[in-house]
């Protein structure tokens, strides 16, 4: 059976639809780093089309108002309903297999580097990329809490000339209330963490903490009093992924967040990220992007 190409779904692709349709204006906003929807039932018709496989490019959270679906997610089926609260990482592959007629939901997507930019890099802990997606269940007065929060952020994409930073707010106050209901729904069932997890959890912290000025793993292996070859083995048994691409990761969110919402020049990031030179910076950043710091901040992404 011939496999179907997975698509990415990102900001451009949905205001090339949303606009061109005939769904209502109050129920969505979008621009190029954020999408805030009502009445999702019309996503899963118009962007989302059953069976076809899609790459998120950004992170999202949703929450089910009422019916029921079935969504493949990172190649595991999930059920969502009435009270599920979803999230879905940046390069998720989600697929939907089923949904029902009455199905309704709520959602905001947020550009990875714009959430990172909005918590000035300290994300909270269960999106700083150890989690690729997650579904709490939530209660009465929680799920009213949610849906109030994103139906704000949307109300108030509505006014004229609409403060962004208050935008912003409201989304990190999102993030923050998902990441404090994730705990405390893990925290009643999960087995206790191991030390293992721990340091890697605790290096995770650094890194958002140090990574604009400090890049070397001995810095961080200091940092928690462990050696930089135990804290390497610990972070690659833990997490698939060594300790230098971790920071690498980081610095190079930073240095996007920089580029794409400063006027700095780039040797101005550079020393804020604290590269030797300018073009080991450069090299850093293509090697990493694919593309030289100036591309970037000129291109669309």
């Amino acid at each position: 059976m011939r496999k179907k190409h997975i698509e990415k779904v990102t900001f451009s692709k949905l205001k090339e639809i949303l606009y061109h349709t005939s769904y209502p204006n109050s129920d969505f906003y979008l621009d190029d780093s954020i999408a805030i929807i009502n009445n999702g039932h019309y996503i899963l018709n118009q962007v989302l089309h059953k069976g076809n496989p899609y790459e998120i490019e950004d992170g999202r959270i949703g929450l089910i108002k009422k019916g029921h679906a079935t969504v493949i997610i990172n190649l595991i089926e999930h059920q969502y309903a009435a009270g599920n609260l979803i999230y879905i990482g940046k390069g998720s592959i989600i697929q939907v297999q089923d949904a029902s007629n009455d199905l309704e939901f709520v959602g905001i997507a947020i550009d990875w580097e714009l959430l990172s930019f909005s918590f000035k890099g300290q994300v909270p802990y269960v999106f700083n990329g150890q989690l690729t997606d997650f579904i709490v269940h939530i209660d009465l007065a929680e799920t009213e809490f949610v849906k109030s929060l994103i139906e704000t952020a949307l109300c108030l994409t509505k006014q004229d000339e609409y403060d962004k930073k208050t935008l912003y707010g409201l989304i990190a106050a999102l993030f923050h209330y998902t990441d404090h209901l994730y705990s405390k729904a893990v925290g009643i069932s999960r087995k206790r963490i191991t030390h293992s997890q721990e340091i890697f959890n605790i290096f995770i912290q650094l890194i958002n903490q140090h990574c604009r000025n400090e890049r070397a793993l001995a810095f961080y292996a200091s940092k928690m009093c462990i050696t930089q070859r135990y804290l390497g083995t610990i972070v690659k048994a833990v997490s698939g992924t060594t300790a230098k691409e971790w920071i690498d990761r980081a610095v190079t969110i930073s240095a996007k967040v920089m580029l794409k919402h400063s006027d700095r020049q780039i040797r101005q990031i550079s020393d804020n990220l604290n590269f030797s030179t300018s073009s080991f910076f450069c090299k850093f950043f293509k090697r990493m992007t694919g593309l030289t710091p100036q591309q970037y901040r000129c291109s669309d992404d």
